[in-house]
């Protein structure tokens, strides 16, 4: 019997010099990877920001879950609900964004600016916006009436009640009073409606008063205006309306309107509760990362895209307090937009692509020049 071959022994494989190199880099470079994140976890995730008031020039971050989105039309970043429900940047600018054909609330972001300092006639105005109040609603002549004088007037307050009944032209029944003016029936009147909110104010959870006004015309008045709606009449026309609708109502009283109940459900608290909830919730998501404070310096840089269009970038120096704060937000928030705001107006929408640990930040590709040099004027006059 033949002796079976013997088998060689198994030998360690040779890597050439060029193999250790890459793998010994790429070693190197995870192990730097995975040392900076772990550095900078230690260096910033300990940090706790102050909040701090806005101020002339602004870095916005907004966390609302998936209700709003920043769009961009004719360079302004626009921030506005979203009508799929999610808070996403666009990947573009899109030419028909702020075509919401009145389904689509914009977010007035000066108005919310200036209610973060404590401005409640600005908050007043932030409600309304953000409850679709328009200013276009209200009449031309208007005639206010303060929350508790109205109450009062309910309540059974005689020379209240008279006023009130005078301003509207019909009585707590909903019937139009014998003797009236047509101009109570065109205006009606105008409830200043003091709606709470909290509202974050330096660093501090604040209830603020803001103003609602708020319009009410009798359906009496609607029905009068109605009847007339597209015709070119005389005042002595109008009072004609006035009578034939006296008349159908008295012919059937259950169209007759309870102007009591309708006045006191908008007064009613539960009111003020609801016009309350789409600000305070948007209040308490928005956060001012950077302010005038921490921007120590600004320049622009001026080049051309393909076709021959200016752009700008603008760089902005941070003092130590601005770098920590933008990179203790941007650390885990990679992909998300921030809103650059200067005087109210929002310039820029840039979005996160790292987090940013530097000492300098660069908002690139700005195309309205006017915009880009207010930025950098208003930079260097804040400090």
């Amino acid at each position: 019997m033949e002796q079976a071959a013997e088998r060689p022994a198994h030998r360690p494989i040779k890597m050439l010099k060029s193999t250790k190199i890459a793998i010994g880099f790429a070693v190197v470079a995870a192990a730097s990877f995975y040392g900076y994140r772990l550095v900078g976890g230690m260096m910033i995730d300990g940090y706790e920001p102050k909040p701090v008031q806005p101020t002339r020039v602004n870095l916005l971050g907004v966390t609302t879950g998936n209700k709003y989105q920043i769009v961009v039309q004719n360079q302004i970043a626009v921030l506005m609900e979203s009508p799929d429900g999610g808070f996403e940047a666009p990947t573009d600018r899109d030419p028909d964004a702020l075509d919401t054909g009145g389904q689509r609330r914009r977010v007035p972001i000066k108005e919310m600016l200036l209610s973060m300092q404590g401005d409640e006639k600005a908050l007043g105005r932030f409600i309304m916006i953000m409850n679709d109040m328009k200013e276009a609603d209200l009449p031309p002549m208007r005639v206010y009436w303060e929350v508790d004088d109205l109450r009062k007037a309910l309540d059974g307050d005689a020379d209240l009640l008279a006023k009130l009944k005078r301003d509207l032209g019909v009585g707590l029944d909903g019937r139009p009073l014998e003797r009236l003016q047509l101009s109570s029936l065109e205006n009606g009147i105008v409830i200043r409606k003091p709606v709470e909110v909290r509202v974050p104010v330096g660093g501090e959870s604040k209830v603020l008063r803001g103003i609602v006004l708020q319009p009410y015309r009798s359906r009496f008045a609607f029905a009068v205006e109605a009847s007339y709606a597209e015709k070119q009449v005389t005042r002595e026309q109008v009072r004609g309306y006035v009578i034939e609708e006296a008349r159908k109502l008295e012919e059937n009283p259950s169209q007759l309107e309870d102007v009591r109940a309708s006045l006191e459900a908008r007064i009613d608290p539960a009111t003020s509760r609801h016009l309350a909830a789409a600000p305070e919730a948007l209040l308490r998501n928005a956060q001012i990362i950077l302010n005038g404070n921490q921007m120590e310096d600004a320049r622009l840089r001026e080049y051309r895209d393909p076709d021959n269009r200016p752009l700008y970038d603008l760089v902005i120096d941070l003092t130590e307090e601005g770098r920590k704060r933008l990179w203790k937000y941007t650390r885990n928030r990679v992909g998300s937009q921030l809103l650059l705001v200067v005087d109210g107006v929002a310039i820029a929408a840039p979005r996160i692509e790292h987090e940013l640990s530097m000492s300098e930040v660069t908002i690139t590709q700005l195309q309205d020049g006017v915009l880009a040099r207010s930025a950098l004027e208003a930079i260097k006059e804040e400090k």
